[in-house]
């Protein structure tokens, strides 16, 4: 995983070695402070755009998950069994992020499913509550701190 970017260490730690489903975008964007020192949270509409200009070879999705009612960012290998909104890479034509069908109600195209993320997850953001616990948002717990070091661990 050399030179990957850190949400996808994250994600693919989350899926391939936990087997969970996805994470979601507060948390996503919080654990970068983990992986690079003094940088600035991206903002939803960053992170969704890191994702789909990015290069890498499997395909992120983002879909509603039933467990904690949130909207999580996942892999899927095989993105022809996806239906959604597909959104490509513009340089190298291939697929990087479907929005599931379970996203509709978020918006048709990929700025409107962006500003209703934005609204949705700003104030947990803007609070440093990037963890869902017993449907409550909350600062990093010590388990998701512990999983986050393990996924930045991987990647060496």
């Amino acid at each position: 995983m050399d030179n990957q970017p850190y949400w996808y260490q994250l994600i693919s730690h989350w899926v391939n070695v936990k087997k969970r489903t996805g994470l979601t975008i507060p948390f996503i964007i919080g654990a970068k402070n983990f992986f690079e020192s003094n940088s600035n949270l991206n903002s939803v509409t960053e992170l969704l755009n890191e994702i789909v200009e990015s290069e890498i070879e499997e395909t992120i999705i983002l879909n509603n998950c039933p467990h904690v009612g949130e909207y999580v960012l996942g892999i899927c290998s095989v993105s022809s069994f996806l239906s959604g909104t597909d959104f490509k890479n513009e340089e190298t034509g291939n697929v990087t992020l479907i929005a599931t069908t379970s996203t509709k109600i978020l918006g048709e195209d990929f700025r409107s499913i962006c500003r209703s993320l934005e609204k949705k997850y700003k104030n947990q953001i803007n609070e440093g509550h990037f963890s869902k616990e017993d449907f409550d948002w909350t600062p990093f717990t010590e388990n998701d701190i512990k999983m986050i070091e393990e996924a930045k661990l991987n990647d060496k």
